[in-house]
């Protein structure tokens, strides 16, 4: 009995001791869909003030940003500009391979006061994934806002939430989504970014086409062989005798 009551005593204490990194991440998660919260909350108020339309191509014109933006980070800095927030913190995702280890430096302007696009939301600023060219009245259930995307490339990394995606609704719900087996969000049999699930139909596109994803931080950006230039010919030599 008393050799029983101490592999017990041993076994509570081993997991009371993993307690804190579980706490700790649960705290980081419970951060994360906050912030989630808080950028949806400006999404809105931008699309309120155009049309009820999400920062896209089309709107960036008006706000004299380039049209040809491939990351989440370029329609994000529309919120910017438009005033709608002027904090590149509630972008960044602690402990996201995406993500730069330091917290953003929330320098959006220049001297003077101008809002300054090449300061905001620089590569490794930004943790959230973008579904693009949506309204506020489209199907509420259909999601707008991920996290824990792998660096460039669509994979999710299971890593961050232990296998699982914070996923923001247009509806504003926030929720921590399960991956399955083949690394995919399923809801009612269907993966959440495929066209075949209900929330696109009819007409909705095929959201995984319409996903722009943050820009990697520099350090995660894989670097590209070097050339390898042609040996120089031999120089003939000079026979020895």
């Amino acid at each position: 009995m008393t050799g029983t009551a101490l592999l017990i005593v041993a076994g509570t204490l081993a997991s009371m001791a993993f307690n804190p990194f579980k706490a700790r991440k649960r705290a980081l998660m419970a951060q994360s869909m906050n912030s989630g919260r808080q950028i949806k909350l400006c999404l809105d108020s931008f699309a309120m003030d155009n049309d009820g339309v999400y920062p896209s191509a089309e709107t960036a014109e008006f706000y004299e940003l380039p049209k040809d933006g491939k990351w989440s980070n370029d329609l994000f800095r529309q919120l910017f500009a438009s005033g709608n927030t002027n904090s590149e913190r509630i972008f960044w995702v602690k402990g996201a391979k995406v993500c730069s280890p330091k917290v953003p430096d929330d320098i959006i302007t220049i001297k003077g006061g101008r809002f300054a696009p090449e300061e905001t939301l620089q590569a490794g600023d930004c943790g959230w994934a973008y579904i693009q060219k949506q309204t506020n009245t489209d199907n509420p259930s259909r999601p707008i806002l991920l996290d824990a995307f792998k660096p460039g490339g669509s994979e999710f990394d299971r890593k961050l939430w232990d296998d699982s995606v914070i996923v923001v609704r247009i509806d504003g719900s926030v929720k921590a989504m399960p991956l399955d087996a083949k690394g995919t969000l399923q809801e009612d049999g269907e993966d959440i970014l495929s066209a075949k699930a209900a929330m696109w139909k009819p007409g909705g596109g095929v959201p995984a086409k319409l996903l722009m994803q943050p820009e990697p931080s520099r350090a995660e950006v894989p670097a590209k062989p070097a050339e390898q230039k042609p040996a120089a010919p031999a120089q003939n030599q000079p026979s020895q005798e």
